[in-house]
């Protein structure tokens, strides 16, 4: 297609504006700050989160601060941190302490208030990214993979089967650990492998 001279111009015209706005969108993404927090109440140990504390992050953006409330931990999680501190200061990032073979969660609930006035306030977006981790150091709860293998080595010995040339560990986690009930049947197969079923008798 042929353009005069005004096509051409109206053409360039807008392409600026295309790109004017386009920088407007990517500065308007959220820049929030987790790096400021103090707890208003609760526990009043930062290194041993409970469920009911509260901390209050200052200036997760300009003028804006967040009220973050614990509302549940479970499995026998310790939370040791509401943010590590380290890593994205964007981000909130608490440490969980989480025993081997369990499984649990940390709930929080999050508002955000005017600095000044403590008045609430709706934010436009709040970008959240949720990183699930099975609370197992190096996926197995003992300190290394090896150390898993090494477990599952002994206890089929103390079982009466032991194992034998051939067969295929699995050391780390495919998913996460759930609680059986008496009837229930569980089944999982992996490609190449096959399957296997679980039956747990009733009682």
């Amino acid at each position: 297609m042929k353009m005069n001279g005004t096509q051409n111009l109206i053409m360039k015209m807008l392409m600026l504006v295309m790109l004017v706005c386009s920088s407007a969108v990517l500065k308007a993404q959220p820049d929030y700050d987790f790096t400021t927090s103090i707890q208003v109440s609760g526990s009043g140990n930062p290194s041993n989160v409970m469920v009911g504390d509260v901390y209050r992050f200052l200036n997760v953006k300009p003028g804006v601060d967040a009220l973050v409330t614990i509302t549940d931990i479970t499995g026998g999680i310790t939370v040791s941190a509401l943010d590590a501190g380290s890593g994205y200061p964007e981000a909130l990032q608490p440490t969980l302490e989480v025993p081997p073979f369990t499984s649990g969660y940390l709930e929080m609930y999050f508002e955000f208030i005017d600095h000044t006035t403590d008045l609430p306030l709706t934010m436009a977006e709040v970008p959240v990214t949720c990183i699930d981790v099975d609370g197992m150091k190096d996926n197995d709860g003992l300190g290394n993979p090896l150390n898993a293998a090494l477990w599952l080595a002994r206890t089929m010995v103390e079982v009466g089967n032991p194992l034998k040339a051939g067969d295929i560990i699995m050391s780390g986690a495919l998913g996460p650990m759930v609680t059986v009930a008496p009837g229930d049947v569980l089944d999982t197969r992996i490609n190449g492998l096959g399957t296997v079923r679980a039956v747990f008798a009733a009682k």
